[in-house]
């Protein structure tokens, strides 16, 4: 398995070495557990531009890549390619709907039962430390994967820069306007009822409480010096964190809840 050039960009060196690693290790770590499996059938031709199904009548498959080339895209744009010899699949992250296996190429794989991986780990100890192992690389390679579909939006949207002098009101509280700010160079303060509540400072996002819960500015935001901002409106900001798994939509609004209780007990 390797890292798709548009992947590598989005990435720093450091850390597109880790997750080179990282999937050189999964490719290792998937051929030592297909080893102690049967395919499902003979090899099955697959043409180019052909997707790979998560599941045949209610059974979970994986595959093993014999010749061709087969991508992983998230949200149809190729992420990973996966060569002959790599299990693909076998994490069952393709059952999430904004990522599929699609072949490059005319390929030929090979079709596995993810009950027959799961039953062979039951019985054998060393095979369940190494699925460890490959869960966890897993678990990072799909971080980084969200983390590039979330750069990409950014870039797709071009949110509009926005520039504050300073004592120039950002947010003025109580409006009705919902506009998420991503603060790049400069300070601010938020303030309710004229008190002072928070300091926001360079790479913090504000705003987005009224977004999320689509009510009033719970504070106004005032540029303390002159501020420089990245600014997207509401639609912008949640097709933004659309791509993170449904837990992290959950704890960001539980967390905006408790934000703003804890500013209104503040004023009381």
């Amino acid at each position: 398995m390797k890292l798709s050039d548009k992947l590598a960009r989005n990435i720093d060196n450091k850390q597109a070495k880790f997750l080179s690693s990282s999937a050189e290790r999964c490719s290792a770590l998937g051929s030592e557990i297909l080893e102690k499996l049967s395919p499902l059938q003979q090899s099955r031709q697959i043409a180019k531009e052909e997707g790979l199904p998560h599941e045949r009548a209610g059974t979970p498959l994986f595959y093993r890549v014999v010749s061709g080339l087969i991508s992983l895209r998230a949200n149809n744009r190729i992420t990973f390619l996966f060569e002959p010899g790599d299990a693909v699949g076998m994490g069952n992250y393709h059952e999430r709907d904004e990522i599929e296996l699609v072949a490059e190429e005319d390929s030929e794989v090979e079709v596995f039962r993810v009950g027959d991986a799961l039953d062979a780990m039951d019985a054998d100890a060393s095979l369940r430390r190494i699925w460890t192992e490959y869960c966890a690389h897993q678990i990072f390679i799909l971080q980084c994967v969200i983390a590039d579909n979330i750069v990409s939006e950014r870039m797709r949207l071009k949110p509009r820069t926005v520039t504050f002098k300073a004592g120039k009101q950002i947010i003025k509280e109580d409006s009705r306007t919902s506009d998420v700010y991503v603060l790049l160079e400069g300070r601010a303060v938020a303030t309710k009822a004229g008190r002072p509540v928070g300091t926001i400072r360079e790479d913090e996002i504000f705003g987005a409480i009224a977004a999320i819960l689509d009510e009033p500015r719970t504070a106004s935001v005032t540029a303390i010096n002159e501020c420089t901002c990245l600014r997207y409106s509401r639609d912008e900001f949640f097709q933004l964190i659309n791509d993170c798994p449904g837990i992290v939509l959950r704890m960001v609004d539980g967390m905006a809840k408790a934000i703003a209780s804890a500013t209104q007990k503040l004023v009381r």
